[in-house]
């Protein structure tokens, strides 16, 4: 016999699945964005070194890779509650950042 919550559960929306898709997509936004406040922040040494452009490439990766742990834990925990839409929605969000990247890569 199932219960109430296992049922409520099972149904697929489609609005958690937009907010799942949304949260890592802002999670790459602010990535990119804190990449160009970073770099105009940090100012390069006088004898012309890189320090601007080596501090945003570090902000970029770090919040990437926060945004990747963090999906993959949220993935992995909702899939446990069987909230497979948010889960699919967090995957597909998560899935925008390399799509952009490859995209860029393979039209540029």
């Amino acid at each position: 016999m199932s219960s109430p919550s296992a049922s409520a559960a099972a149904t697929f929306s489609f609005g958690r699945l937009l907010l799942g898709f949304v949260l890592p997509v802002l999670g790459h936004g602010l990535a990119f964005g804190s990449t160009f406040v970073v770099a105009r922040i940090v100012e390069p040494s006088a004898g012309g070194g890189f320090e601007d452009v080596v501090a945003a490439i570090a902000t970029f990766f770090v919040i990437e890779v926060v945004v990747t742990i963090g999906s993959i834990i949220a993935i992995v925990l909702l899939l446990i509650r069987r909230r497979r839409d948010l889960a699919l929605g967090v995957f597909l969000g998560w899935l925008v950042g390399p799509a952009v990247y490859f995209g860029a890569r393979f039209f540029s």
